[in-house]
């Protein structure tokens, strides 16, 4: 049986406004659009890192994407718009799956940034860390690594 604060995706730890930043080559492994919401995976398609964005402004971005009426490029500014998650960990799994939808006016005005990408040189920029999740992944051959983040920009 689930505690009250745990279901399927793991136990609930966080749930407020973000401003999201989505960078790095190959930062999305997969997606996978179904219905009212897109699956998405951060680097490689099994990451321990997993996305479900249900803002529809993303989903229609990538039906565009797919129908070629934009180009891929176009998806980082659709998806790094401001957003409310809720973020769960799955443990022992050291699993992350976040769910993104509209923004909450209700909120408070965004403290922190969701910061997610794949990093290939080994470097992280120097900013005010939260909390974070970092794997290793190889991407075409490649070692990079998949990374979720809490970061303060004040």
């Amino acid at each position: 049986m689930n505690t009250p604060n745990e279901d399927s995706k793991g136990v609930l730890v966080n749930v407020e406004n973000v401003r999201i930043y989505l960078q790095g080559k190959f930062a999305i492994g997969k997606f996978e659009i179904k219905g009212e919401s897109v699956d998405l995976a951060v680097g490689t398609p099994d990451s321990k890192i997993a996305i479900t964005d249900h803002r529809p402004n993303t989903i229609s971005q990538l039906n565009n994407i797919l129908s070629g009426q934009a180009d891929q490029n176009s998806f980082a500014n659709a998806f790094n718009q401001p957003g409310l998650i809720r973020v769960y960990l799955r443990l022992p799994a050291n699993e992350v799956h976040i769910d993104i939808y509209i923004e909450d006016p209700k909120l408070p005005i965004p403290e922190h940034t969701l910061y997610l990408g794949v990093i290939w040189d080994h470097t992280f920029p120097a900013v005010s860390v939260v909390w974070e999740k970092f794997e290793t992944v190889r991407i075409d051959g490649q070692e990079a690594i998949a990374f979720c983040s809490f970061i303060n920009l004040k």
